[in-house]
């Protein structure tokens, strides 16, 4: 059966869709005159996938949640089941990487770890943008720095009354 939308459930990391404004905003911050191929680690229903394939870039994701396959298989040029901390990519093959994580608190373990596999498939001079919680952005941009990832913008966003953090990166 075709699955037409993904609403989630109500508990902390269970309700996720992202604004079409925001998903354009990670893409186009990662933007390049070649695109190229794209990642979004954190896919849940897809924003950043869509948005990403319009573009014009190759679209990878990837997700935790085996729900979402079906509907993700087919936005994407590739989608994986899996954890945006062990990432199923070469070191250095992706030309960006543009993601929304989960921005309940119990998540930051796994945000924050996820970071470090990001700069590792960015090849260099590719560019990341996260769009994560206000009490993630400290942790999460400490790890961008330990692994080797350049800050080049650290903004807060009132989404809605949800105060989140948008950051770039460049490898």
């Amino acid at each position: 059966r075709r699955i037409e939308g993904y609403r989630g459930g109500r508990r902390p990391l269970e309700h996720r869709a992202l604004p079409v404004a925001d998903a354009r905003l990670l893409v186009n911050l990662v933007a390049s005159p070649s695109r190229g191929r794209l990642l979004d680690p954190f896919a849940g229903a897809g924003g950043v996938v869509i948005q990403a394939h319009a573009a014009g870039w190759q679209t990878y994701s990837i997700d935790a949640d085996p729900t979402l396959r079906y509907g993700l298989a087919e936005l994407a040029d590739l989608h994986a089941v899996g954890y945006a901390a062990a990432l199923p990519f070469a070191t250095g093959s992706l030309d960006a990487v543009a993601t929304e994580p989960p921005y309940h608190a119990s998540a930051l373990a796994s945000v924050a770890a996820a970071v470090p596999e990001i700069g590792r498939v960015l090849r260099p001079g590719g560019r990341a943008s996260v769009l994560v919680g206000a009490g993630q952005a400290e942790a999460v941009l400490s790890a961008g720095q330990q692994a080797g990832l350049t800050a080049e913008l650290h903004t807060a966003i009132d989404r809605k009354g949800t105060p989140v953090v948008c950051i770039c990166w460049l490898r």
